[in-house]
């Protein structure tokens, strides 16, 4: 209901009152919009869920929520894509709620054994930024969150600054850190460089919860469990060293927006030493999004974009004549198709060619 797929989905029961869920946002999050889209009908005995209330609390998962809006659907018609809800509240809030009751069609009789489906709950707003982690560094074994009884594969993390390298068993990993949150790519060195993507997030607990696609397949959610009986994996002995020339570098920027956030100003001063300690001295910054928007508007974003990294790069010192900018728009994805938001978030980057 949140990855950013608005495929229906279907829940069945006879169960009498709301279904609610709980998410836990990274950081304190003020929403001043919310949306609904692909409100339709199915034939047969199926309809969409009608009434929607989604609360928020700041205090935790169990308490201290109010209201932030309620509303009622109504099927969309043929020039409809989304509902449109302003919120009543705007407050800070860490943890969302959202309340599905009632069916927009539900026929005299089928009371109880309709089934109900749902799209996607859409959140806009302000988010608090998070302080630089340092918890992206050790030995874990890498588990399915749904089995955690049951042992993975051993994951290796190295974070300095705002750059983390490591391996999952033979997946050689790069990314980059802002805040809270790590996104990085991998290489699986003993299958011709198959690819690999991964988002990783830091709890308050430092448990670190993720999503991996491997190879293009559908992200799949893991937890990196401590183990006495996991203490090192395949790149302990030789860890990798911070790759900078030829790999995606994660930046955030504002919506739709070329403007640097502040938690992206320590990947930028780790690319920036990266490049003078490798002696490089011609870059090309490439600008990539993800497929959002039309092509020619995904196209200047990626370029304005790239211009800002640039931009900055510069002002820390780098020779602006040997640095340059360019804009491939949503041409050349790492995921596709980027039909939910993690595949999204990690074809939103910028790449570094050298030489």
């Amino acid at each position: 209901m949140i990855d950013g797929d608005d495929r229906e989905l279907t829940l069945t029961g006879d169960d009498d009152g709301p279904v609610e869920l709980v998410y836990r946002l990274v950081a304190e999050t003020t929403f001043d919009r919310f949306a609904i889209p692909n409100v339709v009908e199915t034939p047969g005995n199926v309809t969409f869920f009608k009434s929607v209330v989604v609360s928020g609390s700041a205090e935790g998962p169990d308490t201290g929520f109010e209201v932030l809006a309620e509303f009622e659907l109504e099927t969309h018609g043929p020039d409809e894509t989304v509902t449109e809800i302003e919120p009543d509240t705007l407050v800070p809030v860490r943890w969302i709620k959202v309340s599905l009751e009632g069916g927009i069609n539900i026929e005299q009789g089928d009371e109880g054994r309709t089934n109900l489906q749902f799209t996607e709950i859409i959140g806009n707003g302000t988010q608090a930024t998070s302080d630089l982690t340092d918890a992206f560094s050790g030995v874990w074994d890498f588990r399915l969150t749904e089995r955690l009884d049951v042992k993975g594969s051993p994951l290796e993390l190295r974070q300095t600054g705002a750059t983390i390298t490591g391996c999952l068993d033979t997946i050689v990993i790069n990314g980059s850190v802002n805040g809270r949150i790590a996104r990085a790519t991998g290489v699986d060195v003993a299958q011709d460089d198959r690819p690999s993507a991964f988002i990783f997030v830091v709890d308050e607990d430092e448990t670190i919860q993720a999503v991996w696609s491997e190879n293009g397949r559908v992200f799949g959610a893991r937890t990196a469990v401590v183990d006495p009986d996991v203490t090192s994996s395949p790149c302990s002995e030789t860890p990798p060293e911070p790759q900078y020339c030829g790999i995606a570098v994660y930046v955030n920027f504002a919506f739709n927006s070329a403007e640097i956030l502040p938690e992206s100003a320590q990947v930028l001063s780790d690319l920036y030493d990266g490049l003078v300690a490798d002696g490089v001295t011609s870059v090309i910054v490439e600008g990539h999004t993800s497929t959002e928007g039309s092509e020619a508007y995904n196209l200047d974003l990626s370029e304005r974009r790239a211009q800002a990294v640039v931009a900055d790069l510069v002002a820390r010192g780098f020779d602006a004549a040997g640095i340059s900018a360019v804009g491939k728009g949503e041409s050349e994805p790492l995921l596709s198709p980027d039909d939910d938001e993690s595949s999204r978030s990690l074809n939103r980057r910028v790449e570094i060619v050298c030489g």
